[in-house]
């Protein structure tokens, strides 16, 4: 949790969080509005932790840090969908099926 009067949490504009997190593909830099999902909806089921004051919200660097490690231990459940299958594909196994094998 972000203690807003703890000099152990460097708070962060959003701004400032996308300037010092790593880039990503081809040295892009995390965008804010990303921020903003991971605070809002999340990732992987991981919130970024936020704090309000005076009208702007703040995260922190050990938030992000936490953030990415809690992150890091989910493990991604989404799936690549499944090919479908090709017309030959289709067409051998109705074969197989008409020997009966």
């Amino acid at each position: 949790m972000i203690d807003l009067f703890s000099d152990a949490d460097e708070l962060l504009t959003f701004a400032q969080a996308a300037v010092v997190l790593p880039s990503r593909r081809q040295g892009k830099k995390v965008s804010i509005s990303t921020l903003w999902r991971w605070a809002t909806r999340g990732s992987r089921g991981v919130v970024l932790e936020t704090k309000k004051l005076g009208g702007l919200t703040y995260t922190s660097r050990e938030a992000l840090t936490r953030f990415w490690d809690a992150r890091s231990l989910t493990p991604d459940t989404r799936q690549a969908p499944m090919p479908s299958p090709s017309k030959a594909c289709l067409r051998a196994i109705e074969e197989l099926h008409r020997r009966g094998i």
